[in-house]
């Protein structure tokens, strides 16, 4: 295993991974929403909404290996989570709204596997364009729409979402069970790897558009 982590950070470092790193960012960025998010968003944006709680799944298996490769074995991955919020909106709409390599908005549907539920408090009169635009204000825009797994992911978007609003009442609980801490995972991941991470990511999201 050695070996090969060696190889792939030669690989990586030389022309191959220039090459391999510059046609990923030749394919532009996307700091809009675009297909079905943006379908719902400008069909439910002046709702009104009634209810946001907080979900999370464990992480896919490879994800987890993954990590675990990363990280050399030293990360608890049975604790990370992927986050989304299910929103519920005034005529009875149910939204779920998530980053996976980019922002997506989906139609409600029932329970995911193992799915943990926190309430945040939400005040009346909060319209679901405005909170979206709050979240993309206090994220700034790139951060909101571009993925970098240890720097700019689910949690931090969900964050950024649920603190740009002062109809939202983010308690201290609410953010620590969101917050995985990511930032301190990535303290001991190679550069070589968050870097690579977070292209392959951007790369998918990309191809999902064109």
């Amino acid at each position: 295993m050695g070996k090969a982590v060696a190889f792939g950070q030669k690989a990586l470092s030389g022309n191959t991974g220039a090459i391999y790193a510059n046609a990923i960012r030749a394919i532009p960025e996307f700091h809009d929403f675009y297909g079905a998010t943006k379908k719902l968003l400008e069909e439910n944006g002046e709702k009104t909404i009634t209810s946001i709680v907080s979900c999370r799944t464990p992480l896919s298996t490879p994800t987890q290996s993954l990590v675990k490769l990363l990280h050399n074995g030293k990360i608890p991955v049975d604790n990370l989570f992927h986050l989304f919020l299910r929103i519920h909106l005034s005529d009875g709409t149910h939204l779920i709204f998530e980053k996976h390599g980019s922002p997506t908005m989906s139609r409600g549907d029932g329970p995911r596997n193992d799915e943990q539920t926190r309430n945040i408090s939400v005040s009346p009169g909060l319209k679901l364009a405005d909170f979206v635009k709050n979240g993309i204000h206090r994220a700034e825009t790139r951060n909101f729409f571009v993925y970098a797994p240890f720097n700019s992911n689910c949690q931090d978007f969900q964050l950024a979402l649920l603190s740009g609003s002062s109809q939202v009442h983010l308690t201290g609980e609410d953010r620590a069970w969101i917050d995985q801490d990511a930032k301190k995972i990535a303290e001991n991941v190679p550069s070589w790897a968050k870097s690579t991470s977070a292209d392959v990511i951007q790369l998918f999201s990309k191809l999902r558009v064109l």
